[in-house]
């Protein structure tokens, strides 16, 4: 579920694999006939319900996204079917509300239902129907978020009890290393300390880090402006990090073809750092706790909603657009053992 118009974060694909474990395994039930390693579970008694909700608020964000979709089992109809019927995922006349906690006044804003396929975020291939793709938007001009707000999310369903969370908007990171406006130095032989900070309150408590490297393919006299994609670290949990010896080298060196007709100049860098807040960070060491070698092979369920399953919570990002790389890495890419064959010029 994205947050704004430029990328999915790794976090989100995570959060959204763990909601939708439990309608998987009834998948995988349907699919091999079997259902528990216990002869006395039924895994399709009866009908079981439940909502999911997935939503981060982002403050920089032109629009703020909330996916409200259900899971649930039937004894008539396979798992499978299920996944392919729009009316088994999506409820009809949801409600869903945004509650602003400011200044000791309430103020609740309604979002509006939108098909994410017309508006840039279609659904990915998969088991679950792609048509309609149901998101509920609202205007971040009209919430006008700042870090430190408290936001309440409100959802109803038309049964039961409202479904319901909270969180704190968090800020963006200042980072530190690379600098706005600074070229960049990679080294070879020693560790590249990425760094960042914050000013005031309301920090992260998660982070990705990660960069798209822009360059240039000459090949035949015909020029092509590609991108690299570099996860640079994922899941951290301190305000630094400390990257391998030469990793920018061999991540260039692993990834390109090398092609001795192939002429390559370097354009520039776009840097990210993509901070998730609490509830980000118990969602992932709780995810990640029961893997392993003595797991017991099953995901363990983290929600901070008040019933259903799921994640609402804050994010930000930081964007550091147009880098540069200083002399002495340009100098590198070219002669370096693991890119000189790439033809850096």
């Amino acid at each position: 579920m994205p947050t704004n118009s430029n990328q999915i974060c790794y976090l989100c694909t995570l959060i959204m694999m763990n909601m939708k474990m439990r309608f998987l395994t009834l998948i995988l039930a349907s699919i091999l006939g079997i259902s528990s390693c216990s002869n006395e579970f039924d895994l399709i008694e009866e009908k079981v319900e439940t909502p999911i909700v997935y939503a981060l608020l982002d403050y920089e964000a032109p629009y703020q996204y909330v996916r409200l979709e259900r899971a649930f089992a039937s004894p008539t109809q396979s798992a499978i079917e299920l996944a392919q019927n729009p009316d088994s995922l999506y409820y009809k006349n949801a409600v869903v509300n945004l509650i602003l906690k400011r200044g000791g006044v309430d103020q609740t804003f309604t979002m509006e239902e939108v098909d994410g396929s017309d508006i840039g975020y279609p659904r990915q291939d998969g088991v679950f129907a792609k048509e309609p793709n149901k998101l509920y938007r609202i205007s971040s001009a009209q919430l006008n978020l700042v870090p430190g707000d408290v936001v309440k999310l409100n959802i109803n369903i038309g049964e039961g009890a409202p479904i319901t969370s909270e969180t704190t908007i968090i800020i963006k990171a200042i980072s530190t290393f690379p600098r706005q406006g600074n070229l960049v130095a990679f080294s070879p032989i020693q560790k590249d300390n990425f760094k960042w900070n914050h000013t005031g309150n309301f920090p992260g408590a998660i982070f990705n880090l990660k960069a798209y490297i822009h360059y240039t393919e000459v090949l035949n006299g015909t020029a092509s402006q590609k991108t690299l994609e570099w996860n640079i670290a994922r899941n951290v949990t301190k305000e630094n990090y400390l990257a391998s010896p030469g990793e920018f080298y061999n991540f260039i060196g692993s990834s390109l073809e090398k092609n001795p007709n192939i002429t390559r100049f370097f354009d520039g860098m776009d840097y990210y750092i993509i901070s998730g807040d609490q509830s980000m960070a118990s969602f992932l060491s709780i995810g990640q706790a029961n893997t392993g070698i003595t797991g017991s092979g099953e995901l363990p369920t983290y929600t901070n909603l008040s019933r259903g399953l799921g994640i609402f919570g804050s994010k930000a990002q930081t964007i550091i657009l147009g880098l540069g790389l200083a002399p002495g890495t340009i100098s590198e890419l070219k002669n370096n053992s693991l890119t000189k064959e790439l033809n850096f010029q």
